[in-house]
């Protein structure tokens, strides 16, 4: 193994950019004494400059050899887009590995080895030149930067010019820099007594359209940020350079002033060819391949979970850190088929580590594009979030994950497909509101119960039909519901929607409006309220009649929510701040505009029903 002493940049064919500390397992040393042919630890194949590099004293024998493993299994991946079928490169390459494989386990170094080679022929030396990857034969590697200044990225120049790189390697004499820095002052001095105006008009200069995204695009590349900050980055460099510079002013404003009209035109700069875009491409395709390979899954001596923990968690942080538009172009591509795959892998693969990173990424993805909840919906996944449920439960994390993604899933409010309700029945409802009720003594279960609570919430908003409510269903049996009603008045009391953990914006109702709703439509199922909850309740209407305005939704449900509380519970044995409620109800009839004709409506058909309570217990 071999470590990188500074960073270096190169848009050449053949060579890899890298950072300092990046690692590279040595393929070949033998072709140019000035560049070695390696592999990075993300298994992408290339030359770098030898002088750039140095040999890892600190790894372990055994830790080169999993390198070395994992550099062949990246092949092997790799060729898996291909049929299975390995190339002229990729088979040299796996030679070159498993040969060096043998030298580490044997204790032999490749690069101290002296090759033998014969002189190739001016044919093969043709054919060499010709061929697709330039040779690095055609220059020397560049020098390393000075040790003693602070570390910059070196650009590498393009091969076959050997003028230029002979230039740049010779060192500077100090006659030379002296009269290169005389130059360079009297040049600038010129420059600044001569009319700025009458050489360039900066104020002119034509920006190309699409620049800010590619610079946002090289900064995210560069140092690792994320999109968001890279592009506040850019523009605070930008706006400082247009404060500071007068003459640039008019250019830096332009390229920020096209943030707003370019962005929505601008994915198409950076998403065939941006780097997260590639990557996300390459993911998706080795979780596929995973997929469809059956052997991956069953046979234990193949250390696949390292490579495949290590892909899901580089797709969690691309889909949090990356720009939320190449995101979802990748996840939309062929009608979600990437999706699909996702989905069935997860049913066939049973290594807990792998399953709980592919919650994680379902959630971040869910995050994302609301169009693809409404493609998850259509698909096994909540089938097997509710089996899950129900059989790992030991596994807390695994719950808490599994009921969390069944929230975010079921938030929308749309309908399921009918056949999930053979496994999204009665039993399933039960097994969700006694763990709520019995919860098991043990802290990582802790806030699983406040989970599953949002998890019934938002599994009610799919039904419009109360009489037909599987959840209203199982409460109407009388089975104790203390802690899950408890609960409920809580998240009343707070007036917070919890089913609304995502920022896509839906028509599904308040989860906790549609729930009381719901409840007080049957006398059986009002009961599941202790008569202390029913006046907290009743409280919180009163306040939300009071402060709201005319023409306010919410108003219009606690009205409606009153009335069913009238008509089916025990309200009129207590008859709790009914005073203040009649109040309320002669100030809306008292409003005048047509905001308030649908809440007069509700208040009059409370008066014309319940008109003889109302007045005698006022």
């Amino acid at each position: 193994m071999y470590r990188a002493l500074y960073n270096f940049a190169s848009e050449d064919v053949g060579t890899l950019s890298f950072q300092k500390g990046d690692k590279f397992t040595l393929i070949d040393c033998s072709i140019d004494e000035n560049w070695w042919h390696v592999v990075d630890v993300h298994g992408q194949a290339g030359y770098v400059p030898v002088q750039y590099l140095e040999k890892d004293q600190v790894l372990a024998q055994d830790d080169v050899v999993k390198s070395i493993d994992r550099a062949i299994e990246f092949i092997h991946m790799a060729a898996t887009k291909s049929g299975g079928i390995l190339n002229a490169e990729q088979r040299r390459s796996l030679q070159k590995l498993v040969e060096h494989r043998k030298n580490v386990i044997e204790g032999t170094d490749l690069a101290s080895q002296q090759p033998k080679r014969r002189a190739p022929s001016l044919q093969e030396a043709k054919q060499t030149r010709s061929s697709k990857r330039c040779s690095t034969k055609s220059r020397s590697a560049p020098p390393p930067p000075e040790r003693t200044t602070p570390e910059t990225t070196p650009v590498s120049k393009t091969f076959f010019q050997p003028s230029v790189e002979t230039a740049r390697n010779v060192p500077a004499t100090e006659s030379t820099s002296k009269a290169d820095t005389s130059y360079t002052n009297e040049t600038s001095k010129a420059n600044l007594n001569s009319n700025t105006s009458e050489n360039l008009n900066l104020k002119t200069i034509d920006v190309p359209q699409g620049m800010l995204p590619e610079i946002v695009e090289q900064v995210r590349n560069r140092t690792g940020l994320s999109f968001d900050k890279s592009k506040l980055a850019v523009k605070v460099v930008l706006s400082q350079i247009a404060g500071n510079i007068p003459e640039l002013a008019t250019a830096m404003e332009t390229i920020l002033e096209s943030s707003s009209t370019e962005e929505e035109e601008s994915t198409t700069v950076v998403l065939e060819g941006g780097k997260d875009y590639e990557r996300l491409e390459v993911i998706f395709s080795e979780l596929v391949s995973c997929k469809d390979d059956s052997q991956q899954r069953s046979w234990a001596l193949h250390e696949d979970e390292a490579i495949i923990t290590e892909y899901l968690e580089e797709l969690q942080t691309i889909l949090v850190d990356a720009d939320a538009r190449v995101c979802k172009a990748v996840i939309q591509k062929n009608s979600y088929d990437y999706l699909s795959s996702l989905v069935l892998y997860y049913q066939m693969e049973h290594r807990l580590t792998i399953r709980l990173l592919l919650l994680r990424v379902f959630g971040g993805i869910c995050g994302l594009d609301l169009k693809a909840i409404s493609h998850l919906l259509g698909t096994i996944l909540p089938v097997e979030l509710a089996r899950d449920l129900k059989t790992d439960k030991e596994n807390f994390v695994k719950m808490c994950y599994s009921s969390l993604l069944c929230v975010m899933l079921f938030s929308t409010g749309e309908q399921v497909p009918i056949t999930h309700y053979d496994h999204l029945n009665a039993e399933f409802v039960s097994f969700v509101l006694d763990f709520i009720e019995n919860p098991p003594y043990d802290e990582e279960a802790e806030q699983n119960p406040d989970i599953f609570v949002n998890l019934l919430l938002s599994f009610n908003l799919h039904f419009q039909d109360p009489a037909s409510n599987t959840l209203m269903s199982v409460l109407a049996t009388g089975r104790p519901c203390k802690s899950f009603s408890e609960k409920i008045m809580l998240l009343v009391n707070r007036g917070v929607d919890p089913v609304k953990v995502l920022d896509h914006v839906t028509d599904a109702p308040d989860s906790l409006i549609k729930f009381l709703l719901d409840v007080f439509s049957s006398q059986t199922t009002s009961e599941i309220f202790y008569t202390n909850d029913m006046k907290v309740l009743i409280g919180i209407i009163v306040r939300q009649l009071t402060d709201l305005s005319p023409g306010n939704q919410i108003r219009t449900e606690n009205l409606s929510l009153l009335f069913k509380i009238f008509e089916n519970s025990s309200y009129w044995e207590h008859c709790h701040r009914l005073s203040e409620l009649v109040a309320v109800f002669d100030r809306i009839l008292g409003e005048e505009g047509s905001a308030s004709e649908e809440d007069k409506a509700i208040v009059t058909r409370m008066k014309t029903k319940f008109g003889q309570q109302l007045s005698l217990n006022s």
